[in-house]
């Protein structure tokens, strides 16, 4: 969808692109097949920050972190590029753990399915959007949250481990932080590059607008969807910052996600 939307257009602002937060990582990470230079995209902004929470069903042979280093969990996941693959991926190279991952869903709704049946043991998801699909499970604790991947603990999850605290030097930590940035954009919203300015700053501060909406926050409240808006801007000097991370940190990250 990036690569089309990139080189095809329309450039007149009329189409935009909704991707995986991990999209901006992926020249860098996985370039086959990347056809886009994040820094030159239009970003419009993010709908929210994110905390993602791994979490397996309340059968699953592993229920605590630690557990899994010894005990393989299987992990669905929609396809690379997602928090869903890309972390399990992460967390098997860099630390020893034993998640295999089957990508191919349509969504996170569709791998629930797969963990009521027995087919996978578990996922990754927004902690929001865990909540606004599935209160249900939390409540009558048919999952157990194994982790919390962010860069900072979420007060609603305060027992449950960051990932990012098993690191245990300034490599691993580096690391972790190359992979989590995507999180401080956790919805981004894009143009492809050439639109008009007039036009990208037009629909900037109409997304803008739209986050501060009475009627957006309150339909997102009813749908318990949370909202922590980021200014298109700031996605964009984000995006630009990550795209410098020095080439060693790029090189471990790269070597951990192609050694599958």
């Amino acid at each position: 969808m990036t690569n089309a939307l990139y080189h095809t257009g329309p450039f007149d602002g009329t189409v935009m692109g909704a991707s995986f937060n991990g999209m901006p990582t992926t020249p860098l990470l996985q370039p086959t097949g990347v056809r886009f230079d994040p820094v030159r995209i239009n970003w419009l902004g993010s709908t929210n920050r994110e905390t993602q929470v791994m979490y397996v069903w309340h059968t699953a042979p592993a229920q605590v972190l630690e557990d899994t280093r010894g005990t393989q969990i299987v992990m669905g996941a929609q396809a690379p590029g997602s928090t869903q693959f890309d972390y399990p991926v992460l967390a098997n190279n860099l630390f020893g753990f034993k998640f295999k991952v089957v990508t191919g869903y349509e969504s996170t709704p569709k791998i629930h399915l797969a963990m009521e049946s027995g087919e996978v043991h578990g996922t990754i998801a927004n902690w929001s959007t865990l909540k606004a699909i599935n209160t249900n499970w939390i409540a009558e604790k048919k999952i157990r949250v194994l982790a919390q991947w962010a860069l900072q603990k979420s007060p609603e999850l305060d027992g449950v481990p960051l990932f990012l605290d098993l690191a245990k030097s300034d490599a691993e930590r580096d690391a972790l932080r190359l992979m989590l940035a995507r999180l401080e954009y956790g919805r981004p919203f894009f143009l492809p590059p050439n639109v008009p300015p007039v036009r990208v700053d037009a629909l900037r501060r109409a997304f803008d607008a739209t986050m501060k909406d009475p009627a957006y926050l309150a339909e997102a409240e009813k749908l318990k969807i949370d909202v922590e808006p980021l200014p298109g801007e700031a996605v964009a000097a984000l995006v630009e910052q990550v795209s410098r991370t020095p080439a060693d940190t790029v090189a471990r990250v790269r070597a951990a996600m192609e050694n599958k």
